[in-house]
């Protein structure tokens, strides 16, 4: 399945607020693939990104060319 076809089916499952108006979702997450998109307003096109462990085991995803690291993330049901 696609990242689009996630995105539109699901709601997002954690979010971090980047500024008043938005921030990035994460639509699904399980121990080596999350599919995230930016929304600031509109939703953009959600991608899928491996997930990576840094040195000190700290799960992370690159998105738009950043290390986005899990812990900064807030789970939202």
């Amino acid at each position: 399945m696609r990242g689009d076809e996630v995105a539109k089916s699901r709601k997002p499952i954690a979010c971090k607020p980047m500024s008043n108006w938005g921030g990035i979702e994460i639509m699904y997450a399980d121990s080596d693939k999350v599919i995230a998109r930016d929304n600031y307003g509109t939703p953009r096109r959600a991608h899928g990104a491996k997930v990576r462990y840094n040195a000190k085991g700290e799960p992370y995803f690159k998105h738009n060319g950043r290390r986005e690291y899990l812990r900064d993330y807030l789970r939202c049901n």
